[in-house]
């Protein structure tokens, strides 16, 4: 998730510098930042604090924000071709996709489920 991150604010000061920014800079900076600000703190909260929900969150704005970049990649690969910008979007969205399946698959489900507070195996078994 994080190299995904990373190559989004590479594709983000690409476009910035190629003057290819859909939005004015100023605007587009502070999306961007609000964006990545998001991103770093429901990554934290699912792999660091375990929250669930956060994963599900993540998962969301995944799926809407990919319809929407498949809807204008479509045409732009057919205009521009193949470039620097659309495969870093490319590469992006399949190393999210590739994390959204670790996350949602094998031990990750199990490790989500968090243990009740103030009880441990001992004394739930040992209680009558």
């Amino acid at each position: 998730m994080y190299l995904s991150l990373g190559i989004s604010l590479v594709s983000f000061i690409l476009r910035w510098y190629g003057n290819d920014l859909v939005l004015p800079a100023g605007t587009a900076f502070a999306a961007n930042g609000l964006n990545l600000l998001f991103k770093v703190l429901f990554i934290w909260l699912s792999a660091r604090r375990r929250r669930n929900y956060a994963r599900w969150v993540l998962l969301l704005v995944f799926v809407l924000s990919t319809e929407k970049y498949v809807r204008d990649l479509l045409p732009y690969w057919r205009s521009h071709g193949l470039d620097s910008l659309s495969l870093g979007l490319t590469v992006q969205i399949l190393l999210e996709l590739v994390a959204f399946i670790f996350i949602f698959t094998g031990n990750a489900r199990d490790w989500f489920k968090q243990p009740k507070l103030g009880v441990n195996s001992t004394e739930q078994s040992a209680s009558p």
